[in-house]
């Protein structure tokens, strides 16, 4: 498996500790303040300083859902045109009023503001009442409701560029398979390594990230148990980059 990348955003959080046999590089940037589901502009630029030169990871883990932003990050350090493809149950596109900010929920609309190398944006899985926006005909949704081999097809066929970045959020997975802390969607991991395949094997993967870590509050305990919770968390981790790294 190729070498994972593991953001570790807060010191309080332990899955750096879980998922230790999972990464092989970790990058702290817990002493960084204000990134929890948004983060200005400035911050992303320090993160990025932060990131490597000397190496060319591909693989990235990005720990909680709420820190999906940080794949604007690894985008922008991209040197070739490509295309992103996001597999999530929520769309990341939204509008976000503040300029010199950015948010888990409003990324993809920053990079496609500031990224002129990436040339589409595709969006599988989304709840279809999710995915009202208008403001970019670089951007394409293919819903949760509409997802099957023919439109996974269709869309594999449909990219323009040679190059395309994955990046996963967990949710888009049933909540039988891996838990979360939104609300998630019905496919199971089967579909998603399957649909990871299919659409990568037209085309030159050049890196990947995952998300969607649970995060332990008031809520969480009493709704799951810990312990199988972590297990099927670590295991679906790894089988998801499995999948990418033989794609990459």
């Amino acid at each position: 498996m190729k070498d994972i990348t593991f953001f570790h955003m807060n010191e309080k959080d332990f899955s750096n500790k879980i998922y230790k046999d999972l990464y092989s590089t970790k990058i702290d940037l817990y002493d960084l303040r204000e990134t929890y589901i948004m983060c200005h502009l400035d911050v992303l630029d320090e993160i990025s300083k932060r990131l490597p030169n000397h190496r060319e990871d591909k693989l990235y883990y990005l720990g909680n859902g709420n820190y999906h932003y940080l794949t604007l990050v690894l985008l922008a350090r991209l040197k070739e045109p490509f295309t992103l493809i996001t597999f999530d149950h929520h769309n990341d596109a939204h509008y976000f009023p503040f300029p010199e900010m950015t948010s888990c929920g409003s990324w993809i609309q920053k990079a496609l503001e500031r990224l002129d190398l990436m040339k589409e944006v595709i969006i599988i899985g989304a709840n279809a009442d999710d995915m009202k926006v208008d403001f970019s005909e670089k951007l394409f949704f293919l819903s949760e409701e509409n997802i099957s081999k023919k439109t996974l097809e269709e869309v594999s066929h449909s990219i323009q560029t040679e190059n395309i970045y994955i990046s996963v959020d967990r949710d888009f997975l049933s909540e039988r398979e891996v838990q979360t802390n939104w609300d998630q969607g019905s496919h199971q991991l089967s579909d998603l390594l399957w649909a990871i395949q299919l659409i990568s094997k037209n085309h030159k993967l050049i890196g990947a990230d995952v998300c969607g870590d649970i995060i332990w509050d008031f809520r969480t305990l009493n709704q799951y148990t810990m312990q199988s919770t972590l297990e099927k968390s670590i295991r679906v981790n790894k089988k998801i980059f499995e999948s990418l790294s033989l794609q990459l």
